[in-house]
């Protein structure tokens, strides 16, 4: 189990052009090298009266699977589930800081919350760290226990993933049961670094930088982008 603080600039992008306009932006850039496209799947699961939200924290289950170039999918397209714990997440001027728990989840652990989150015996106590965290945390804070947990919801993104310099750079374009919505994020320590290479990198597309007020679990939960 990894738990680190995520400190992460998150820039919105106001149409799937501008998302065109920055990765032939990123083609174009001295020493950039493209790490490769994947789905993600996120998931996101509380209790009844939802005692997680209340205590600014989230549980997710990400399936991750790979593709050949943005909307390609691969044969062997599935990789992995990975399971997240994520709280105090606060986001200023685009900049984004939360606490961060995640480890590998086994196959038949996000199988079973994905099919049945309250067939408690097919997935606690079966390998996976952070979902026996969240049921803990479930339990010891809300008024149901366990009873009504169940999948809050959820989104798929399609992301590219490039290197420049030190930095990773990922260009999201994700879609929510209201709408779609385009991001740039880079996550490091070193945001005047980040900040940087995308003005270049948004510079040299004519792109203006939106500065994302919110998270997508948080546009997710509000119905509408930010």
């Amino acid at each position: 189990m990894i738990r680190h603080t995520e400190i992460e600039l998150k820039l919105r992008l106001s149409c799937r052009e501008d998302l065109d306009k920055i990765e032939a932006a990123l083609k174009n850039t001295p020493g950039c090298v493209h790490l490769g496209c994947n789905v993600q799947t996120d998931s996101f699961f509380d209790g009844a009266d939802r005692p997680l939200l209340r205590q600014k924290t989230v549980f997710r289950i990400r399936s991750i699977s790979k593709l050949a170039d943005r909307g390609d999918r691969c044969a062997d397209a599935f990789q992995r589930y990975v399971a997240t714990l994520k709280s105090g997440s606060v986001i200023v001027d685009g900049v984004m800081t939360a606490t961060e728990e995640e480890c590998e989840a086994p196959g038949d652990v996000g199988e079973a919350l994905l099919r049945d989150p309250t067939a408690f015996n097919s997935w606690r106590g079966r390998g996976c760290v952070i979902a026996d965290r969240a049921a803990i945390l479930v339990e010891s804070n809300g008024n149901s226990g366990l009873e009504g947990f169940s999948r809050i919801g959820g989104y798929v993104t399609e992301r590219n993933v490039w290197k420049v310099q030190e930095v990773v750079v990922e260009v999201d374009h994700t879609k929510y049961d209201f709408g779609e919505a385009f991001e740039v994020e880079v996550e490091t320590p070193d945001i005047v670094l980040a900040e940087n290479i995308l003005s270049d990198i948004f510079s040299r597309a004519k792109v203006e930088k939106l500065r994302s007020k919110r998270n997508k679990f948080d546009n997710m939960l509000a119905g509408t982008i930010a």
